[in-house]
């Protein structure tokens, strides 16, 4: 997961602890060090972070510093198969199956899945 930055971040983005847990972001403009207020998960205690997603000051790594949540990529790329019968994935991804099987006599489509 990609570590918070108050400059990066905007109202749509998710925000998570290091462990999953998801952050309701309240304000990034907070006094002092731990600019950016929120709630974690259904606490209703008030937490605080400093402006990179640090939950304490010495920048040791803790289950409570925040990260974007990950956002998924899906793309769908046509299996090519030889006259010998072995496969192999075209270099091109479409991003539905179905427009990967829009080409010429294909029969099959491999879903291809990352996070970014």
């Amino acid at each position: 997961m990609k570590q918070f930055n108050a400059e990066e971040w905007d109202t749509g983005k998710e925000v998570l602890t290091k462990d999953g847990t998801k952050v309701r972001i309240i304000c990034i403009d907070g006094p002092g060090p731990y600019s950016v207020i929120g709630f974690i998960g259904t606490h209703s205690n008030v937490d605080r972070w400093t402006d990179d997603g640090f939950f304490c000051v010495n920048r040791l790594a803790v289950e409570l510093d925040l990260f974007f949540k990950p956002k998924t990529i899906t793309k769908y790329a046509t299996v090519i198969t030889r006259g010998d019968g072995s496969k192999f994935l075209a270099s091109n991804m479409s991003d539905t199956k179905e427009d990967a099987l829009t080409g010429y006599n294909v029969k099959t489509v491999a879903k291809i899945e990352w996070e970014e």
